[in-house]
């Protein structure tokens, strides 16, 4: 079976996942003293401390994909983008001579171990944005943004294409209550700081980050209840207990070309503070923030389907009927469902309007000063609950070894993703231009088992020299005067 769709991997993992459907956090351009706009998102107080006078972003991108689901065998991040317009797809089990592949042809294999699944794809362009540092203790900004989160997070090992593939017919099993959640949306947003006295000598301040949100496309699945499950010839499962919610826009699903709707609004919001102490030349020896990031959601109320599923009686389901071809499928793949479970194509819908949280997260820095210019920063990133479905940030554990300079910048963030994967990544700014990864492995060479990659950039307008003087200074020196 060879697949020549570009889109069947992802449909493959998704398909598997039950769900009709960011760089991780960009450590490389987060947290110097030079980040300006991109550090006050990841902690609205960032620039209290920076001493920077003020931050043009143009633009920066990020993109990332991880998934513990599937991999493909062998190959490199630059190999696979290379061929993303017409790559063949073979799965392992299925590929006759796997050591001589044709240009664009790749292997795909499935995990087949013990551990719960998850897939992440986060991605985002800040827009034109700025920021400015007033020498009176307060930071003001600006910025916009579009962002894109689908995350499925702790699904049942069960669910794993070994693991499934090789339960026997007619032999009951149960699949654990999981969730999953799609979110792409743009934001608008307003940044403050302020630095307030303290009795000792430091630098304390908080920030805050309001955003205004305009949903685009959302989408969710829930299994709130243990599935009892049995697999039946002929591509058939059924089921007689199941508790099922979800829901989608549909705004392009009716196959033509794509077009980006405002299907729904809300609000956001980001909250930091920092403090800063001690001396090493005009900058602090040390500093801890910590903000709360992503508090908020989206109400969709245009162009949305809200879905209930419950099931109490056996109910077949035939494989056979279910033809997935991408999202222009979905509004099929729904009514049939309705008419396998619940008799009526239209018994499952439950309204015209859903929510979605974003994906909300606790992150905790800590930055050490060993000269003006090395540093090294320790990050946690944590996700929090929410009272509802969302997509969830990953966790993240890093240790990040910097050089800043006001021309010249490199960082090499070491980092845990989801506390359980070492990620070597490498990030690099020039002057206004920013590069860098969060995990290094599959851009120079081929890797035994390729399961995802990240990458970001960034362009800002040239600026002047940072002036330590002004905010950065915790003791009283006089300020330096700008030169470029």
């Amino acid at each position: 079976m060879m697949m020549r769709n570009g889109s069947v991997v992802v449909f493959i993992l998704l398909a598997v996942l039950v769900l009709p459907l960011q760089g991780q956090e960009q450590l490389g351009m987060r947290l110097s003293n030079y980040s300006g706009v991109n550090g006050m998102l990841f902690n609205p107080a960032h620039n209290l401390t920076s001493g920077m006078p003020w931050d043009v972003n143009l633009v920066s991108a990020y993109g990332f994909v991880e998934n513990n689901y599937m991999f493909i065998e062998n190959a490199s991040i630059p190999e696979v983008l290379r061929y993303r317009e017409d790559p063949t797809w073979i799965p392992a089990f299925d590929a006759e001579n796997p050591n001589n592949l044709e240009p664009g042809e790749f292997i795909i294999d499935f995990r087949d171990n013990g551990r719960r699944r998850y897939a992440d794809v986060h991605s985002g362009i800040t827009g034109p944005s700025f920021m400015v540092n007033l020498p009176s203790g307060h930071t003001f900004g600006f910025f916009t943004g579009l962002r894109f989160a689908a995350t499925a997070q702790n699904i049942p090992n069960v669910l794993s294409y070994y693991k499934y593939d090789g339960k026997p017919f007619y032999l009951p099993f149960n699949i654990d209550p999981f969730e999953s959640a799609l979110l792409g949306w743009g934001e608008i947003g307003l940044n403050y700081g302020l630095k307030l006295p303290t009795n000792r000598d430091g630098v304390f301040g908080f920030g805050l980050n309001l955003k205004f949100l305009q949903g685009l496309e959302g989408a969710y699945f829930e299994s709130l209840l243990p599935v009892d499950l049995t697999k039946l010839p002929g591509d058939t499962i059924t089921s007689n207990v199941a508790s099922l919610r979800y829901g989608y826009t549909n705004s392009n699903t009716d196959g033509g070309d794509f077009s980006p709707a405002f299907n729904g609004i809300g609000i956001g919001v980001d909250l930091g503070i920092v403090y800063a102490q001690g001396e090493v030349g005009d900058t602090y020896q040390w500093k801890f923030g910590a903000s709360i990031l992503d508090v908020g959601g989206i109400r969709f109320n245009k162009n949305a389907q809200r879905h209930q599923t419950v099931i109490n009686k056996d109910v077949f389901v035939p494989g056979a009927e279910y033809e997935f071809n991408g999202i222009t499928s979905l509004d099929t793949v729904v009514w049939q469902f309705s008419e396998d479970a619940l008799g009526n194509q239209n018994a499952s819908f439950a309204g015209s309007d859903f929510q979605i949280f974003l994906p909300t997260a606790l992150s905790l820095q800590f930055d050490y000063a060993f000269t003006e210019q090395i540093f090294v920063n320790a990050t946690l990133v944590q996700r929090i609950p929410v009272p509802g479905i969302a997509p969830q940030r990953s966790n993240i554990l890093a240790l990040t070894p910097r050089f800043e300079h006001r021309w010249f910048e490199a960082s090499l963030p070491i980092s845990f993703y989801n506390y359980g994967h070492l990620r070597v990544g490498l990030a690099a700014r020039l002057g206004p231009l920013i590069l860098g990864v969060d995990n290094l492995a599959g851009y120079f060479g081929e890797v035994e088992e390729l399961s995802g990659g990240d990458l970001y950039l960034g362009l800002k307008v040239p600026f002047f020299e940072i002036a330590r003087g002004a905010n950065h200074r915790v003791r009283g020196k006089a300020p330096r005067c700008y030169s470029f």
